[in-house]
Parts: structure tokens; sequence; C-alpha cells
């Protein structure tokens, strides 16, 4: 089945409508507040009808920005997706970095003619999950990348060549030959991407 086919799916609708529908509903109780406030403390009309033009035009600049994001988004996860999760951040490179994280956790580039439901699943976890706080990341050098910052926590997990090439068997259904080869491929070249990098990639604390 075509993932955008899932992406673009009534129940993705119903769903990002509910969350739409909140952001909705907290921008009126907040108008509504702030015209009752503004009355208190004697602001007239006419200077809050002023108020309101002058950020609605503000706005306008920012909103044709995160329209072509959404555009962008539009043709890789979906228009409900696209829809809440802008509706809700507005980051531009967040959400499209957000998004490419997650698929390329999958082995998927973001929009590619290899994204499939698992893609989609990963990046749009990936953007619900990244926008929350604290994530964990699994591999893509998250130890070299975030080298810098004081509240990460880095784990590696190793196993011995048995242990891996028994996964990769059960996983791909190849022969333990072809699993070793595999393995030995994939790990020459993530050794040929950290080399160049300074010696605090490796960094990590071994379990």
């Amino acid at each position: 089945m075509d993932y955008l086919k899932i992406a673009n799916s009534m129940p993705m609708w119903i769903a990002a409508g509910g969350a739409v529908a909140l952001i909705l509903i907290m921008a009126t109780v907040f108008g509504m507040k702030f015209y009752k406030t503004g009355k208190e403390i004697g602001i007239t009309d006419d200077q809050m009808k002023k108020a309101m033009k002058s950020a609605s035009i503000t706005s306008i600049g920012p909103s044709i920005v995160i329209l072509s994001t959404m555009l962008t988004l539009l043709i890789t996860v979906g228009g409900p997706v696209a829809w809440m999760r802008l509706s809700f951040i507005g980051a531009v490179m967040f959400e499209s970095m957000a998004a490419g994280f997650g698929t390329q956790a999958v082995g998927v580039e973001l929009g590619s003619a290899a994204m499939n439901g698992e893609a989609l699943a990963a990046a749009v976890w990936t953007m619900v999950l990244a926008s929350g706080g604290s994530c964990v990341i699994v591999g893509r050098l998250a130890n070299h990348i975030l080298k810098d910052f004081k509240n990460t926590f880095h784990v590696f997990i190793g196993a011995d060549m048995e242990a891996k090439c028994s996964r990769v068997m059960k996983r791909d259904g190849i022969s333990k030959e072809a699993a070793e080869k595999q393995i030995l491929k994939v790990e020459k070249e993530t050794i040929v991407l950290i080399l160049p990098m300074s010696s605090g990639a490796m960094q990590s604390i071994m379990i």
C-alpha cells in the first residue's frame, strides 16, 4: 500500500484535526481574555482593533515561510501531519530536520521512492517526541553531534560477531557468510565516517 494513502487517510485527518482544533480553542480563549483584560485596564475598542490589525499584518511574512515548508512536508508526510505539526510548532528547520532524522533511522531518505509506512511512522514519531523535550537518538553519530551538550548520556552497545551474525541471518534470511560480509561492510563504512572526526567522537560508555 502506498504510504501516502495512509498519510492522507481519514483517520489521520481526524487525529490531526483534533489537535488543530485544540490550538483554535486556545487562540479563541486567549483572544477573549485579551479583550476582557483590555477593557479592565481602559484600552478602547479602537486601540484593540488597531493592535489586532497590526499583529495580523506582521504575521503575514512568517506565515509565508511556514506555508512553503508545509507544501514540502505535504508531499513527504502527507497533509494531516504537515498541517498539525506546523500549527503546533511552526518551526521550519525543526520539522524538516526531525522528519529526515526519523526516516534515516530506518534507512530511508525523506521523500525518496523507498518511503513506506514504517518510514512515515518513524518521521511522525520523531517530529512529535523531539518537540517534547528529552529523546533517544540511536546511532547517526549522535555521540559526536551531541558531544558538546552537557545534559546527554551516551551508551554504546556492542556484541561479538557470532551474535551479530545470528541476528542479521534471522532478520534478513541470509547465510552466515553473507551476514558476516554485510556486517563487516557496514562497520567499515562507519569507521571511515568516524575516523576523520575528533577522538571525542567515540567517547561513550561501554555496556
